[in-house]
């Protein structure tokens, strides 16, 4: 048996070769040479698991009900579907496995796989249970075969929203304007930052909070931006829904306002989280957002195509002010709360005590302790991530570097205060709104509806 860095050696290896043929449009033609090619011993655990890697990396089940490579890449290309059960595990790879380790990689309990009878709809899809395989046998589902399927079609417009999280991963000093670049080489009609919306969702939710927060004890559980996060309390904590704010997350915000400007588009969101793409598949939420990117799988595309973001023009646009650019790390969101509180109503500024929790063991203590009714802070904010989301499975550079450089992009912001961002306004009045912050707190499109 290999070491778990070959395993995942080799899933890269599937992964750069099906976007290659994807890219060049091949991917139904050569597919089934492809165990062949990348096959490095002969044995039944690598022939499962490289099977398991193209099938996962299409965006389709491991369990083989797409038929064989071909039919399954045509699948990928034409008929594919996002589900909310985005973690497999590989038939037939636990087997020949001794390690049991991974009984413990799930941050809920027993670990959510093929050897077991969990429940899928309690898994949060965080990722955490990943790395915890010594043969790298439980994966995400890809779905940047479709996507590029999508942008080579060009039947629609495809734009792209991009996580403040992005600083450093394509490159030290890779900037937004020259991702933008990159982005639109490939196929991308747009390119928009997510922390543009962070910017209105923080707007929305610091009404809430004034709402919500009338006397002493009261509080407020922020609903951005981890989705995790948000499925956590709806799996094990349901009697503290009342208090989360009705908000949908940024990522959501910015597809359905896209859609709303932009006839007959789709949207695709690019972040370091794998558990975007549950979000987008969600029942209340599905429509907002086509199609879910890690940083990861877009530097793979990058890769198979050839190109570095770093040898792009920069195209700058800046979209988003000084809080909506923190939203990437731990404190972010509720460091983006005070200002704006700040601003719309002192008062309340002076009563806010804001708890961030990172990491599922954390964030668990903190709802276990507010559930028993124990008072922590009035504005509790959560990621699944340890670091926030630069810490999350799908980034490229370090999660203390990449929390840094967050940082400094947020104090580069011409903008200091979501209140004060132009480009909020801008974007209403593509669609005949006016920008007023009673106008964000009411607006509908804005509203998750199955936390109240």
């Amino acid at each position: 048996m290999q070491s778990m860095e070959h395993y995942r050696e080799l899933q890269q290896k599937v992964l750069f070769e099906i976007a290659q043929m994807a890219w060049a449009g091949t991917l139904e033609d050569n597919i089934e040479s492809l165990p062949h090619k990348l096959a490095t011993e002969n044995s039944p655990l690598e022939e499962n698991l490289i099977d398991g890697y193209i099938r996962l990396g299409l965006g389709l089940s491991a369990q083989h009900q797409e038929g064989n490579l071909q039919e399954a890449a045509a699948k990928s290309l034409n008929d594919w579907e996002s589900t909310t059960k985005i973690i497999e595990t590989i038939p037939g790879a636990c087997q020949y496995c001794h390690d049991k380790s991974c009984d413990k990689g799930c941050n809920q309990g027993p670990i959510l796989c093929s050897t077991n009878n969990k429940e899928d709809d309690q898994c949060l899809a965080c990722g955490s249970c990943i790395p915890s395989c010594k043969l790298n046998a439980i994966v995400q589902k890809g779905q940047f075969v479709p996507l590029i399927g999508a942008l080579k079609q060009k039947e629609q417009p495809v734009f792209a929203i991009v996580a403040p999280a992005f600083v450093g991963q394509f490159g030290p000093k890779v900037s937004i304007g020259q991702l933008r670049s990159a982005l639109k080489y490939l196929g991308f009609f747009q390119v928009v930052e997510v922390a543009l919306f962070a910017d209105i969702l923080t707007i929305k939710e610091a009404f809430e909070y004034i709402h919500s927060v009338q006397k002493e004890r009261d509080y407020l559980i922020t609903s951005c931006c981890c989705p995790a996060w948000i499925k956590l309390i709806e799996n094990r904590f349901p009697n503290l829904l009342k208090h989360v704010a009705p908000s949908v997350s940024p990522m959501i915000a910015g597809g359905r306002v896209l859609k709303k400007i932009h006839q007959n588009i789709k949207v695709v969101f690019i972040g370091p989280c794998i558990a975007k793409k549950a979000e987008a598949a969600d029942h209340d939420l599905k429509g907002a957002i086509d199609y879910v990117l890690t940083f990861k799988e877009l530097k793979t595309i990058f890769d198979a195509v050839g190109i570095n973001p770093a040898d792009f023009p920069a195209q700058e646009n800046p979209q988003s002010s000084w809080g909506g650019r923190v939203y990437a790390r731990t404190g972010g969101v509720a460091a983006s709360m005070r200002r704006t509180l700040q601003r719309l109503e002192p008062e309340h500024k002076g009563t806010f005590e804001s708890v961030s929790l990172d990491g599922i063991k954390a964030c668990q203590d903190g709802l276990i302790k507010i559930s028993t009714n124990e008072y922590i802070g009035s504005f509790i904010e959560g990621m699944a991530c340890l670091g926030g989301c630069v810490g999350g499975p799908g980034r490229i550079i370090d999660t203390k570097k990449a929390a840094e450089l967050v940082g400094e992009y947020g104090d580069k912001a011409e903008a200091q205060n979501p209140l004060e961002n132009q480009k909020i306004a801008e974007l209403l009045a593509s669609i005949n709104q006016k920008f007023t912050p009673d106008t964000l707190a009411d607006w509908g499109i804005l509203h998750r509806k199955q936390l109240r």
